[in-house]
C-alpha cells in the first residue's frame, strides 16, 4: 500500500507540474508569442540621435478583459520620448488626429478610433471622434494620468523593462470610469494598429504601408487543462497499481 501510496503522490505531482508547464506563459492571462507581432526596420527615425524613439519590435496580444501591447525601443525612453497607438475598429469612423499627435510628419494615414498615449510622467486614452477632435492632450471622452501613475485613470496599466527599452501597455476592454475611457472592442474582432513615437520620428508600421491587424482571441478554454488535472494523478494510480502486481508476481 506504501508503493500505491508513492506513486499516487508521483502522478498528482507530475500532473501539476506538466499543468504549470503548459500555463506559465500566460500568467495573468497575458500571453505574447515569442516573434513579434509586426518587426519595425531598425534605425529607420528621423531623430537619429535619439534611439529611443525608434519603434523596432511590437507585439499585440489579449486576454478576456484586456488588450495588451509591448513594444521594444531602439533605446531606452527618457523624459522626451512620446508614444501613441492608434487603433481603429471600423475603416469608416474615427479621425487621422490631423489636430493632435499625429499631425506632425502626418496626418495618419487611416481612420483610428481610438488613441493610447504615453510620455514621461503621463498616460492617456482618448477618443478619435471625428476630424474636428482636439489635440492628443484635449480629446474627447479621454481619461489621463499625470504623475506617473500611468493607469488609464484605473483602465490600464503601463510596465517597463530591460532598461526601459520595453514598455508593455494593457487597456481594459468595454469599461469605463464614468462615461470615460470606454474602449469598444469585444472578443473575435478585428482591429487595425499603427504605432508613432515622438511628434516626428517614427510611425509603425510607416506611412503608406498597411496597418498591423490583430484579431482579439476569444476566452482561453481551460476544458482540456481540468481534464490534465484529473487524469495524471488517474494514470498515476494505474501505473502505481500495475506495478504493484507485477512486483507481487515476481516474488
Amino acid at each position: 500500500m506504501e508503493f500505491i501510496q508513492k506513486n499516487k503522490i508521483k502522478g498528482f505531482v507530475t500532473g501539476l507540474f506538466v499543468v504549470m508547464l503548459l500555463t506559465m506563459t500566460c500568467i495573468n492571462g497575458v500571453c505574447f508569442s515569442e516573434e513579434p507581432t509586426y518587426i519595425d526596420d531598425y534605425n529607420d527615425h528621423h531623430q537619429k540621435s535619439y534611439p529611443a524613439e525608434d519603434i523596432w519590435n511590437v507585439w499585440i496580444a489579449n486576454n478576456a478583459t484586456h488588450i495588451m501591447f509591448k513594444v521594444e525601443f531602439n533605446g531606452s525612453w527618457d523624459i522626451w520620448t512620446e508614444f501613441g497607438i492608434y487603433i481603429s475598429t471600423n475603416d469608416a469612423t474615427g479621425s487621422n488626429d490631423s489636430n493632435g499627435f499625429a499631425s506632425i510628419d502626418g496626418p495618419l494615414d487611416f481612420l483610428a478610433d481610438y488613441c493610447l498615449y504615453v510620455d514621461d510622467t503621463t498616460s492617456n486614452f482618448l477618443y478619435l471622434e471625428d476630424e474636428d477632435d482636439g489635440t492628443y492632450s484635449f480629446g474627447t471622452n479621454d481619461i489621463q494620468d499625470t504623475s506617473g501613475n500611468r493607469t488609464f485613470g484605473g483602465l490600464g496599466y503601463v510596465n517597463f523593462s530591460n532598461g526601459d527599452r520595453v514598455v508593455e501597455i494593457g487597456y481594459k476592454l468595454q469599461t469605463s470610469v464614468g462615461s470615460n475611457g470606454y474602449l469598444d472592442i469585444t472578443l473575435g474582432q478585428t482591429i487595425k494598429v499603427k504605432l508613432k513615437c515622438y511628434e516626428d520620428s517614427d510611425f509603425a508600421p510607416d506611412l503608406g504601408e498597411s496597418p498591423i491587424v490583430y484579431t482579439l482571441k476569444g476566452e482561453q478554454d481551460l476544458t482540456w487543462v481540468i481534464i490534465l488535472v484529473i487524469l495524471f494523478p488517474v494514470i498515476g494510480v494505474a501505473i502505481g497499481l500495475v506495478l504493484y502486481y507485477r512486483n507481487r508476481e515476481v516474488i
